[in-house]
């Protein structure tokens, strides 16, 4: 496929200064709100609407089309980029045979890759793209997708799909986590899911229960509960936030300012924006909460922390939920707080899959890797060992899925995973995406930023905002 100079020469560009400068249904079926029987099917979008989830793929495509047969005397080696922490690169490994080659066809060595961070692995690939050195696989976001198709350089999936002899069952997918790959506005699929996840709120149970206090519903009730709990416990902090980011996007969608829209317009800077965030400066300066950037390192440290600073509750991923359990004491989970006067809304995450421009073979073996890391032995041993979501209706129904649920009432840290997934299931009605287009990734990281730098005095709310609106411009030139 023909590459264009210009946009090589622009995300050489963009990466430079990403890195200068700092992440769906009328359902198929599966996932469940109450118990695992009822199907959750409003999932509204950063624009206010629900979408069905439904795809019509394209009967054909414009960059890659399905190989009929494969060479299986032929070696190949695909290179599988993810995020992947020692844990569950393991869990993905001990599935293959020798933990190198595919099951299936072991004439396929998958070589993995690891990045510290969704930020550190989308620059990696950007900054790989004018050379050629990309990835065949990729852990993805939306947002990052709509980078890289600067560069034309994602594969369209229709075909490999749909193919008769290699395609998959699209139907086994929940339809909401399914629809993401297509959102790009010309009707191919770019991005199968992988995992998902959500935020939620962990909290130390056995202070909650030992001191009467209550879950916070509204963000009133929070602010409200820290000032109670340091009056409890004056050398802590009562709060820690994992990701700048996603309290930005989600604050802004419960509170229905604007933030991002389709057309791939930056909409964040308004008055209902400054104000939550000098509302959460003024928070800060009161000892309420801390964040991941601020702090330095995942606030799930300090919440399962035996020492002094801790926190007491921890608003962060469910993908993450194995850092939240401590022997120390009992971790509760429940729904983060809704906006007062506004709704609930909880941001969908978690990595999809997406394939990069190779020679047809080659794109037929990262293919077959890919529908391997849709199995569901990879995908219930993956969500045991994370809290992620499998998004196959298969896995999620089965036996040992269900039982793994059921220990979610023991206070181990398997049972903790396996209550943040749960969790996570409850939520599925306020389930939310961000439109993504060239600049919204960058928009994800500077509206972080935003809090940042306004909360710890960095910059004044005016410099803050516009600083935002300045690089996410230049990102979208």
């Amino acid at each position: 496929m023909k590459k264009k100079s210009l946009v090589l020469a622009s995300l050489l560009l963009t990466a430079t200064a990403l890195a200068s400068c700092g992440k769906t249904e009328k359902p198929n079926g599966g996932l469940t709100v109450e118990g695992w029987n009822v199907v959750a099917n409003a999932n509204p979008k950063d624009d206010g609407t629900s979408s069905t989830g439904e795809v019509t793929l394209s009967p054909t495509t414009a960059n890659s089309t399905c190989p009929t047969t494969f060479d299986t005397s032929k070696q190949y080696k695909v290179s599988y980029w993810s995020t992947m922490g020692d844990t569950l690169k393991s869990t993905v490994t001990s599935h293959l045979k020798d933990g190198k080659y595919l099951p299936d066809y072991p004439n396929i060595e998958v070589e993995l890759v690891t990045y510290s961070g969704y930020t550190e692995l989308r620059n990696a690939i950007v900054t790989a793209i004018p050379t050629g050195g990309y990835p065949d696989l990729s852990f993805c976001y939306p947002d990052h997708v709509a980078l890289y198709n600067n560069a034309e350089v994602v594969t369209h999936l229709d075909s490999f799909i749909q193919s008769p002899t290699f395609g998959i069952d699209s139907s086994n997918i929940t339809g909401a986590f399914y629809g993401e790959g297509a959102a790009f506005g010309d009707g191919h699929m770019y991005a199968l899911p992988f995992a998902k996840s959500t935020e939620v709120l962990y909290y130390d149970k056995d202070f909650f229960t030992a001191n009467e206090l209550e879950i916070p519903t509204t963000w009133s009730e929070m602010w409200t509960l820290c000032e109670d709990i340091l009056a409890i416990d004056e050398n802590c902090i009562p709060l820690g936030i994992d990701s700048e980011a996603n309290l930005f996007i989600e604050l802004a969608k419960q509170y229905g300012f604007d933030y991002t829209n389709t057309s791939g317009e930056f909409l964040f800077d308004n008055e209902g924006n400054r104000s939550f965030v000098q509302s959460l400066a003024n928070m800060y300066d009161e000892g309420y909460f801390t964040t991941q950037t601020l702090y330095g390192t995942y606030t799930s440290s300090l919440f399962s922390s035996k020492t002094d600073p801790r926190c007491y509750m921890c608003i962060g991923s469910t993908g993450g939920a194995q850092y939240q359990y401590s022997d120390a004491f009992e971790t509760g989970i429940a729904m983060i707080p809704a906006a007062d006067g506004g709704s609930s809304a909880v941001i969908s995450q978690g990595p999809s899959l997406c394939m990069f421009d190779k020679a047809p073979d080659q794109e037929l073996a990262s293919w077959l890797v890919t529908k391997f890391l849709l199995s569901d032995e990879v995908q219930i041993d993956y969500a045991k060992a994370s809290g992620y979501i499998p998004v196959t209706q298969s896995a999620q129904n089965s036996t040992t899925y269900q039982t793994y649920l059921d220990g979610r009432t023991q206070n181990t840290k398997p049972g903790v995973i396996a209550k943040a997934a749960y969790q996570s299931v409850q939520q599925l009605p306020y389930y939310f995406t961000s439109a993504a287009f060239n600049g919204s990734s960058t928009a994800r990281d500077e509206v972080g930023n935003i809090i940042v730098n306004v909360i710890s005095g960095t910059k004044s709310i005016d410099s803050a905002f516009k600083n935002a609106m300045d690089e996410c411009e230049y990102a979208a030139s």
